[in-house]
C-alpha cells in the first residue's frame, strides 16, 4: 500500500481467504476504514465450541448450585419410606418366629431365615437412607468453588 510519504506494508492478525474487497486501487483510505474481509472459517468454529463450552459450564454451576430436582429428591424419599416398610415388616416377622423359635427347637430354619431377611432389610434400608441424604444434600464446597472457576475462564475470553 503507498501512503502519503513512503510505502506501507499491510498484514492481517489471521490467515484466511479474502472474501470481500472494499477498496479499488487508487481510492483514497483513511485510518479505520475497512480494507478487505479474511475468512476465518476456523476461528469462527472456535469462537461456536467456546460459546457452547460456557454455556455447558453455566448449567453445570447452575446444576450444582441448585441441586437434584425435585423428582429425584420424591424418588429417594420413597425408595427409604419403602425400605423402612420392608425393615417394620421383615422385623416384626423376626419377633413372631423368635417367640416359636422359643417355644418349639423345630422351627430353627424359619428363625434363620427370618433373621437374615430382617438383615437385608436393615442393610437396604441403610442403602436407601444414604441415597436419599446424597440426593438431598448440599454441593460440596469444592464443587461450588470449581465452577465459579470456570465461570470466571469463560468470561475472561
Amino acid at each position: 500500500m503507498e501512503g502519503r510519504a513512503e510505502t506501507i506494508s499491510l498484514g492481517a492478525a489471521v490467515d484466511g481467504v479474502v472474501k470481500t474487497v472494499f477498496v479499488t486501487e487508487g481510492q483514497h483510505v483513511t485510518e479505520g476504514t475497512v480494507l478487505a474481509v479474511i475468512g476465518c472459517d476456523d476461528l469462527v468454529a472456535e469462537i461456536d465450541q467456546a460459546k457452547a463450552e460456557a454455556e455447558s459450564f453455566r448449567q453445570s454451576r447452575i446444576r450444582i448450585l441448585r441441586g437434584h430436582r425435585d423428582e429425584e429428591r420424591a424418588a429417594a424419599a420413597q425408595n427409604a419410606a419403602a425400605a423402612q416398610s420392608v425393615l417394620n415388616q421383615t422385623g416384626q416377622h423376626l419377633e413372631r418366629i423368635d417367640g416359636l423359635y422359643q417355644k418349639m427347637q423345630k422351627t430353627k430354619d424359619l428363625f434363620e431365615q427370618a433373621k437374615r431377611d430382617h438383615e437385608v432389610a436393615q442393610a437396604n434400608y441403610k442403602r436407601s437412607r444414604d441415597e436419599q441424604d446424597l440426593v438431598e444434600a448440599e454441593p460440596l464446597p469444592e464443587e461450588k468453588s470449581s465452577r465459579r472457576g470456570c465461570r470466571s475462564r469463560r468470561e475472561e475470553r
